[in-house]
């Protein structure tokens, strides 16, 4: 499903379009742990670090077209590459006042 958010005549020309107010991204990664004896104490002996992910939250205003799911498209120019998931869109429309919408997802920077 795609969502498509415009304005109504009586509030912005046509011209007006979706623009990003806050960005939050968190980089993460997935770590397994190896743990082993060190002068007869439990420790962590050996971590693999894997599975890097990016999780977003983007808030703004104005006209918007997004589609959730798989590969949705989000026009941000710090995340660039593999998969990008959008799982959830909030969109608020008022009258006589520009379209909010806030929407958040993962990227996969290593998927394809």
């Amino acid at each position: 499903m795609v969502i498509t958010v415009e304005h109504g005549p009586d509030n912005h020309s046509a011209a007006d379009t979706a623009v990003v107010q806050n960005l939050e991204i968190t980089e993460k990664a997935e770590v397994d742990k190896t743990l082993g004896l060190v002068s007869g104490v439990t420790q962590v002996v050996k971590a693999v670090s894997h599975t890097k992910t990016n999780e977003f939250s983007v808030t703004g205003k104005g006209a918007l077209t997004l589609a959730v799911g798989i590969g949705g498209t989000h026009n941000l120019a710090l995340i660039t590459g593999g998969i990008v998931h959008i799982g959830s869109v909030k969109l608020t429309q008022k009258l006589g006042a520009s379209s909010e919408w806030t929407y958040a997802g993962e990227h996969y920077p290593s998927a394809s």
